[in-house]
C-alpha cells in the first residue's frame, strides 16, 4: 500500500517508522526538515522492550513526490496548521483519497472542504494509538505506550467501517468505527486536559516571572487541576446530551477513561502512568532561569483549536460552560485576545481558532446538517 504520513514530529516519525516495518507498504515521510531525517529510522519500543529497524523509502519536503498516488495521507501536524497542509497537498490528491487527521480534535473536519469537493475521503482518530516520542531526532523514536484499540470517524459518515478494518491491519490493532464524526471532535483530551493544567499552573502567573528548574507536566499534576478537569469535562458531557440526534456514547467521560470519581483519585492516576512519567511542563531556559514556553502547541493550539471549539458549540447550542469560560478568560487576558463577551464570541480574534461559526456553521441545525 502507497502511504503518505506529513509531520515531521513524534507522531509522524512513528507513523512512518512502523508502518514502514511492513515490507508490502510503500511509506513516502513528508516533514518540512526532511533532510535531517534518516530513512532508516529505529523505534525504541517499550512496548515488547525491542529495537525495530525502520526504512522509509522516501523522506522528502516535496508534497507532489509524497502524495501523489497515495491511497493513504495521515496529517500529523497540530489543528492550527492543517489550513496550511490542506493547501500544500490539494494539487496532488485525488478522488477516493482518504485522508486522516492524527488525532482528529480540534474542529480539524471544517478545515477539509476543498479536499470533500474533490472526493476525498476524511477520517480522523480520536485519540493517538501509541504515545511517541523523539528520541533522537530523525533517527530514533520511542513507542512508550500502544493503545489497546483506536477508536475512528469518517466524512463521509459512511465510510467508517470500512476504512475501520483497514487502519486495524495498517496499525495492527483493533479499530472501531465511530457512528458520527463529533464522536472525534469531542473526545475530551487534549482541549480540556492540557488546557485544564495549564490553567492550574499559570493562572496567577506574571509575565517575566522566573523559575529555578522545570517541572513535570504530570508528575507534579495537582487536586486543582483535577477539579477544573472535571468541571470542564461534566460541561462537554452537558454539549454531548444537547445533542441528542448523534449516537455520542463513545465520547466517554474523563472519570470514566481514567477510573477516578473523585479529583484526587485523579491527580493519582495521572501523575503514576509510567508512559507520562517523562513529560516536562513546556518552558525554555536562558540563563539559569525558566520561563513558560508560550510557542508551545499547549498554548498555540489546545485554546485556540481545542477549548475555542467546544465553547463554539455550547454557544450555539445555549449550555452554560463556567469553567471552560474562566480558562478562556485568563488565556485571552494573559495574551490579549478577545474571544466572547459574556457567554457570547464578539468575533474580534476569532480568526485564528477553529470554532464552528467560522464555517457557518450557527445553529443546531446546521450541526446536524454538517455532521449526518
Amino acid at each position: 500500500m502507497k502511504i503518505c504520513v506529513i509531520g515531521g514530529g513524534n507522531m509522524g516519525t512513528l507513523m512512518s517508522a512502523e508502518f514502514s516495518l511492513n515490507k508490502d507498504n510503500e511509506v513516502r515521510f513528508l516533514a518540512s526538515r526532511a533532510k535531517e531525517i534518516s530513512n532508516d529510522i529505529v523505534i525504541d519500543d517499550w512496548n515488547d522492550a525491542m529495537q525495530k529497524q525502520s526504512h522509509i523509502k522516501i523522506v522528502t519536503s516535496d508534497a507532489e513526490l509524497a502524495v501523489s498516488g497515495a491511497e493513504y495521507v495521515f496529517i500529523t501536524v497540530p489543528a492550527c496548521a492543517i489550513d496550511k497542509v490542506v493547501e500544500e497537498i490539494l494539487p496532488y490528491v485525488t478522488a477516493g483519497m482518504k485522508i486522516g487527521v492524527i488525532p482528529g480534535s480540534g474542529g480539524v473536519e471544517f478545515h477539509f472542504g476543498k479536499l470533500l469537493a474533490k472526493g476525498c475521503i476524511m477520517f480522523g482518530l480520536q485519540r493517538v494509538h501509541s504515545l511517541g516520542r523523539i528520541k533522537e531526532y530523525g533517527k530514533v523514536v520511542m513507542n512508550k505506550s500502544k493503545k489497546p484499540h483506536i477508536d475512528i470517524a469518517t466524512i463521509p459518515r459512511n465510510y467508517a467501517k470500512q476504512i475501520a478494518s483497514e487502519l486495524s491491519i495498517l496499525f495492527d490493532m483493533p479499530a472501531n468505527a465511530l457512528d458520527n464524526y463529533l464522536c472525534v471532535t469531542f473526545t475530551p483530551s487534549n482541549q480540556i486536559l492540557h488546557t485544564s493544567r495549564i490553567y492550574g499552573l499559570y493562572k496567577d502567573y506574571v509575565k517575566g516571572q522566573s523559575f529555578d528548574k522545570i517541572g513535570y507536566f504530570y508528575v507534579d499534576w495537582t487536586d486543582f487541576c483535577s477539579k477544573i478537569l472535571f468541571n470542564a469535562d461534566d460541561e462537554l458531557q452537558n454539549i454531548c446530551k444537547a445533542l441528542n440526534e448523534f449516537d455520542l456514547s463513545s465520547v466517554i467521560s474523563l472519570k470514566i477513561h481514567y477510573e477516578s470519581d473523585t479529583p484526587e483519585k485523579l491527580t493519582y492516576k495521572l501523575s503514576h502512568i509510567p508512559a507520562f512519567q517523562i513529560s516536562l511542563t513546556p518552558m525554555v531556559g536562558e540563563s539559569g532561569k525558566y520561563y513558560p514556553d508560550f510557542s508551545n502547541r499547549y498554548f498555540t493550539n489546545d485554546f485556540p483549536y481545542g477549548l475555542c471549539v467546544l465553547k463554539g458549540f455550547a454557544q450555539i447550542l445555549n449550555i452554560h460552560t463556567p469553567t471552560i469560560d474562566t480558562i478562556l478568560k485568563w488565556y485571552e487576558k494573559f495574551f490579549n485576545l478577545e474571544y466572547f463577551k459574556g457567554d457570547k464570541f464578539c468575533g474580534k480574534d476569532l480568526i485564528n481558532t477553529g470554532i464552528p461559526q467560522n464555517y457557518g456553521i450557527n445553529t443546531k441545525d446546521d450541526i446536524v446538517k454538517f455532521y449526518l
